[in-house]
């Protein structure tokens, strides 16, 4: 691959994402600010990537089609494992990182749970459960970690997608379950070679942090029999995962 086509492709997977997200973002903020400045940041994101969603679809498509990047099809199975990977993951991170000593409060969360009580709880979880995990699966799975692979290697896109994915997020808890995550995704991605299971991953992570993380964060202790149990499935999931991929490439 010569090098200009290699800038053109870092251009179109990598920049003009990150301009379209950055510029809905900044414009959907400016005018919910105008309308109330008090208006709730996680509404300003869902209504931010809902538009963005809208462009990022046909523009992901396109940008496969154009390098050609071709994804799997969809095992019902790996849809399984991906759950039972996002439950257990999301649990045992917050649980981890939870024994850090932080004296800020979590202004996410504050928010997420203001959202819910001054609008509407499906509004909100229709945002943090559906809008963001696609709109971020798209941008740091999709765009980024395909351009990445396609321009160098597929351990340089995980590290990077990851790392990326980390910096989008806001306090040091936050920043470090996210690289976490990222990895495991991109991991995913590259085992599974479909976004779809990593947004459903995300999702399930998502959902499991809104009902159940709060609870186990207010408890201040760790449960170390569900730990090993949520250890336990995360282990045979990626165990799962990893001969699926395996199996995928002999019948290829």
């Amino acid at each position: 691959m010569t090098l200009i086509n290699k800038n053109k492709i870092f251009v179109d997977g990598i920049i003009i994402p990150i301009i379209i997200f950055v510029l809905i973002t900044y414009f959907i903020s400016l005018i919910c600010k105008k309308i109330d400045d008090n208006f709730n940041p996680i509404l300003v994101q869902g209504i931010a990537n809902t538009i963005i969603l809208c462009m990022l679809i046909p523009f992901y498509i396109f940008f496969n089609n154009k390098n050609n990047i071709c994804e799997s099809k969809i095992n019902h199975k790996i849809i399984i494992y991906a759950v039972a990977l996002g439950l257990s993951l999301c649990y045992i991170c917050n649980t981890i990182i939870g024994i850090i000593p932080d004296s800020k409060t979590n202004i996410v969360t504050e928010n997420v749970y203001k959202l819910s009580e001054e609008l509407n709880v499906y509004i909100t979880l229709f945002i943090i459960i559906i809008v963001v995990p696609i709109t971020e699966e798209l941008l740091f799975r999709g765009f980024f970690y395909n351009t990445i692979k396609t321009i160098s290697n597929h351990i340089f896109a995980i590290i990077i997608s990851s790392i990326a994915f980390a910096v989008a997020h806001s306090d040091f808890k936050q920043i470090l379950y996210a690289f976490i995550a990222g990895l495991f995704l991109a991991y995913i991605k590259y085992k599974c070679n479909n976004v779809i299971y990593t947004i459903i991953m995300h999702c399930i992570m998502n959902l499991t942090s809104f009902f159940f993380i709060p609870n186990i964060m207010l408890s201040k202790r760790i449960d170390i029999f569900t730990l090993f149990i949520m250890f336990i499935i995360m282990i045979l999931s990626l165990y799962r995962i990893y001969l699926f991929s395996i199996s995928k490439n002999n019948n290829n």
